[in-house]
């Protein structure tokens, strides 16, 4: 479990909708800061310095922005500095589900589209030293944002739980078309990641045919690790509950390249700031009878509280 803490953001003097969502608006009072890097296929790093600069050029136009707001604005930045202008401006300020749902300031909806421009900027961030990243920002340009954010969390999840990761190129064949390569324990292990957007309903076909078109993904010597992020619906929902064991051990009987199966999930808590606390849930599951023992895999992802005022 990772945890987030928001505070309620403050709103801008005229009681209008905040900073941040002036922010959104291209050409806006927040709109995007001048670029000073490259925004070609020649992947420039990003530096504390730049994202320091990008804070600072947001608070000479925004003096009283909140911290919220310039921890949006400095993600927004990192999206346009390593995917380009035209990702973030196709993104993050064109109604994509994802990241712009429509929906009242101070909704559970608002804190979950703002927190997921900040994840994304803080992991291309976290990972651009990471091998291979060069590939991934090129298929990061055409994929979905649900997909690519999820790809990028597990990443994420697995460098700060201390293992080495590098990406895969896309190579479009299945059984070598999977997305990471993780070393864990002196063992390489496929990890191949699958996302459920937030508006499906959960059916044991539906879940079913995510696992198995993932373990198609990897080789089929083994080891590998499946990733899946379902809707928070679903964890509570009665034939999820009822049905998810079943389902894994028939995967795990069925699919012996699969070392096991991580079902990760998001939870939102109001706080009585007036704020919101992020939960990023998983749950590990083995498979007892692998073509390749890697034993511990229950100590893959460790719990960890994050807590931030901002």
């Amino acid at each position: 479990m990772r945890v987030l803490c928001y505070r309620r953001r403050t709103r801008s003097d005229d009681g209008g909708p905040g900073v941040i969502s002036d922010a959104r608006k291209e050409g806006g009072r927040g709109g995007p800061l001048p670029y000073h890097g490259s925004v070609s296929d020649s992947l420039q790093r990003l530096s504390p310095d730049d994202l320091e600069r990008f804070r600072q050029e947001f608070l000479a136009a925004v003096p009283d922005a909140d911290p919220l707001s310039q921890c949006w604005v400095v993600a927004r930045e990192i999206c346009r500095a390593i995917l380009g202008i035209d990702w973030a401006r196709r993104s993050l300020t064109s109604p994509d589900p994802y990241f712009l749902m429509e929906a009242p300031d101070g909704s559970l909806e608002s804190w979950m589209r703002t927190h997921r421009v900040i994840q994304f900027g803080r992991h291309l961030y976290d990972l651009q030293h990471l091998a291979f990243f060069t590939d991934l920002v090129s298929d990061l340009r055409t994929m979905d944002l649900v997909g690519a954010s999820t790809e990028l969390h597990v990443a994420h999840l697995l460098t700060q739980n201390g293992h080495t990761v590098r990406f895969v190129a896309r190579r479009g064949t299945k059984g070598t078309d999977f997305d990471q390569l993780l070393t864990y324990r002196g063992t390489e292990m496929s990890v191949e990641v699958k996302t459920k957007q937030d508006v499906t309903s959960y059916t044991r076909a539906t879940l079913d045919r995510s696992i198995k078109a993932a373990r198609a993904q990897l080789p089929s010597t083994g080891p590998g690790l499946v990733f899946v992020q379902v809707p928070t619906t679903w964890v509570s929902a009665p034939a999820f509950q009822s049905e998810i064991e079943d389902l894994l051990a028939y995967h795990f009987r069925n699919g012996r390249r699969t070392n096991g199966i991580i079902i990760l999930w998001d939870e939102w808590i109001p706080q009585a700031n007036g704020g919101m606390a992020y939960l990023r849930r998983f749950n590990i599951r083995e498979n007892p009878n692998p073509k390749v023992q890697v034993p511990g895999l229950q100590s893959l992802l460790q719990p960890v509280g994050l807590v931030t005022d901002s």
